[in-house]
């Protein structure tokens, strides 16, 4: 089954899009920036609540479409947060940390855990992979607290 039709049927039947312009997501690849246009973002249900799918488009050389799957771990980013996530995914290398505002209209800026989708992802491993990181995330950030 190709991703796009697996995504349709697994995810975006539990989800509703949003509304709203957002900016685009570049990543480092060998030394050059690579800017990823936001085609749009789903807001998914069910299973997988505090879920976001995002699809994007390439805006250089490479014009191809991305599907990514985020978590939203802290809905308020700052250097301290991002520092502790960072340490909970040393060790993920598929799994990346962004700074991302997923609602723009309460001008919070998100700190979310990000996974790009490939036709072999499993989407329930996924989900429970990132929603332990959450919890680690979470419990390290209790212990700091306390």
């Amino acid at each position: 089954m190709k991703l796009k039709e697996k995504i349709k049927q697994d995810l975006l039947s539990k989800g509703t899009k949003l509304r709203n312009k957002y900016p685009p997501i570049s990543e480092l690849s060998n030394g050059k920036l690579f800017v990823q246009k936001i085609k749009s973002i789903f807001q998914l249900k069910e299973k997988f609540i505090n879920f976001y799918l995002l699809l994007t488009k390439s805006t250089n050389d490479r014009k191809e479409k991305r599907y990514y799957l985020a978590l939203i771990i802290a809905s308020q980013s700052s250097d301290l947060l991002a520092k502790i996530a960072k340490n909970v995914i040393v060790d993920e290398k598929k799994i990346r940390l962004i700074q991302f505002s997923f609602h723009p209209e309460h001008f919070r800026v998100n700190l979310a855990l990000l996974r790009e989708l490939d036709e072999f992802t499993d989407f329930e491993k996924l989900r429970s992979k990132l929603s332990s990181l959450r919890s680690e995330f979470l419990t390290k950030l209790n212990y700091i607290i306390d």
